[in-house]
């Protein structure tokens, strides 16, 4: 253990996707000290670490995760933990999709997609929630998304397992709160990503039509409300609430 740093200690759980790579930066910017998890694409956190100009005060330390293995998460916490001394915020992003109409839907596609998105989390949490509950202090932010909260066509599955979030983190809210620690989720919208890159331009379309704002979110305004939850030492008195950043989505 390196000593009981200033910086707080942020472990990230499938952090190497677009926004991942977004919120690293922008927590590192803010002084955090940032474990980055990553199954693939561990290239784009080794930049990221590397370039300590571009992430001010903070840092970024990348470390592999299989989500869907509690024994994976409890090894990055127990690391995260022993290396800083403590573990102030768990952020689970980790998500994967596999779209079908219900009908043709496998049962494979089904459980590839709730085992990473909802299974992962409850691991993340199982593991995160032991030191934060021996500090008395933690935050938790589980990242859903838009079809969580309406639903999309072809998306039964991953619906299902954003959905959930929801319940996980209002049921963990009321288990944890005597331990001062704080469980929400947010919810992005259409936001600028490589998986929302991979929409059809029909129902892209169709998406922003229902968008209040008219125009699709940016990265950095998804993570400055992660990063609010899990951070800000006002956000103490938000817990078990689900936040949409979606530009107003009718």
């Amino acid at each position: 253990m390196s000593g009981r740093p200033s910086a707080p200690v942020v472990l990230v759980v499938g952090a190497s996707a677009d926004l991942g790579v977004d919120l690293c930066e922008h927590l590192a910017q803010q002084g955090a000290t940032v474990v980055a998890g990553w199954r693939s694409r561990r290239d784009r956190l080794a930049e990221l670490a590397e370039d300590a100009a571009r992430l001010g005060p903070g840092r970024v330390e990348p470390i592999e995760i299989e989500a869907t293995e509690l024994a994976s998460l409890e090894r990055a916490v127990d690391a995260a933990a022993e290396r800083h001394g403590r573990l102030d915020a768990l952020v689970y992003m980790s998500a994967v999709l596999k779209d079908n109409l219900l009908g043709f839907m496998t049962e494979l596609e089904w459980d590839t997609v709730v085992d990473t998105n909802l299974k992962g989390a409850f691991f993340a949490c199982k593991a995160a929630t032991r030191p934060m509950m021996k500090a008395r202090a933690g935050r938790i932010v589980l990242i859903s998304s838009l079809s969580g909260l309406r639903g999309l066509k072809g998306q039964s599955n991953y619906a299902a397992s954003k959905a959930g979030l929801a319940g996980l983190a209002k049921s963990l809210a009321h288990e944890l709160a005597r331990f001062n620690i704080l469980v929400n989720v947010v919810a992005p919208g259409l936001i600028d990503s490589a998986a929302n890159d991979r929409l059809d331009a029909a129902r892209r379309e169709a998406l922003l039509q229902s968008v209040a704002l008219n125009r699709v979110g940016r990265r950095r305004e998804v993570s400055a409300l992660i990063r609010w939850l899990a951070l800000d030492p006002d956000a103490t008195y938000v817990t078990g609430q689900v936040l949409a950043v979606d530009g107003g989505s009718l």
